[in-house]
């Protein structure tokens, strides 16, 4: 092999390297700037990000924000065009539902250059609070009554909420069964 050949071959490594380096280049900051501590299940909420262009030209993004399986993305950012050094909001807004379980989730904000294969991740974390909701309704009951007649009526509980709900049943009469239960959401 020449040694012109050996340039060439180095030379072409070289501007590869560079290319790959700048696709790898960090070109944008994002940060969370209006989350709530704790997110209430069962209602909609919204979230801003803060976009920073740190590289020196105009840059266009397509903001994104993966959530946990049953959530729904409910309003989505457009994309966005920034100057370079300049910085830019984008909102989202998504619905927990009621069912969610408690505790901490993650979401991932993408944001992603539309010019070039480059994306930038950021975590977000949700603190989900419990959520308590039992409803009860009468399934059978007779519609007239005479004085001494043994009355029969059925109730359902259902667990709307998040949380295993413990029921304890009372009356002034007699319950057929169990009088307490743990009800699973």
């Amino acid at each position: 092999m020449s040694s012109s050949t050996v340039k060439f071959i180095v030379s072409i490594f070289m501007l590869f390297l560079l290319h790959d380096t700048a696709i790898a280049q960090k070109i944008c900051n994002t940060k969370v700037v209006h989350q709530t501590e704790i997110y209430q299940p069962g209602i909609r909420h919204s979230i801003a990000f803060e976009v920073s262009n740190i590289s020196g030209e105009t840059k266009r993004f397509r903001p994104e924000l993966t959530l946990p399986t049953s959530w729904e993305l409910a309003t989505s950012a457009p994309s966005i065009t920034l100057a370079a050094e300049e910085k830019g909001w984008v909102f989202m807004s998504f619905f927990i539902p009621s069912t969610q379980m408690p505790g901490v989730h993650q979401a991932i904000f993408i944001l992603k250059d539309i010019d070039r294969p480059y994306y930038e991740k950021t975590p977000v974390f949700f603190e989900v609070d419990k959520h308590h909701d039992l409803q009860v309704r009468s399934l059978t009951a007779p519609k007239f009554t005479q004085a001494g007649e043994l009355i029969e009526v059925t109730f359902e509980v259902i667990n709307r909420g998040n949380i295993k709900e413990s029921v304890r049943l009372s009356s002034l009469n007699s319950i057929q069964g169990a009088t307490n239960y743990l009800i699973a959401p």
